[in-house]
């Protein structure tokens, strides 16, 4: 299988002009203050079924890094209140 340049994004994400890094980083960390609570198999399966497009796969670490930066913070500030 040989990499396409035209497969290295998302169509859908082309047409508006979104950055592929950007977008999955802003969304790790809202899914991270939203469900701080998600093992790295459920952060993984957040991913697929947000990101289902090929172009996306190669953001999954990306996205489960950015996950876990977030969520050590997110569990301290709940369990100081």
């Amino acid at each position: 299988m040989s990499y396409r340049p035209e497969e290295a994004r998302n169509h859908e994400c082309q047409d508006v002009d979104v950055e592929c890094g950007v977008c999955v980083s802003q969304t790790a960390r809202s899914v991270a203050e939203l469900t701080p609570g998600l093992d790295l198999e459920g952060v993984r399966d957040v991913f697929r079924m947000m990101y289902p497009e090929s172009a996306c796969r190669r953001q999954a670490v990306r996205f489960e890094r950015e996950y876990m930066t977030v969520v050590p913070r997110k569990v301290t500030r709940i369990f100081a209140a």
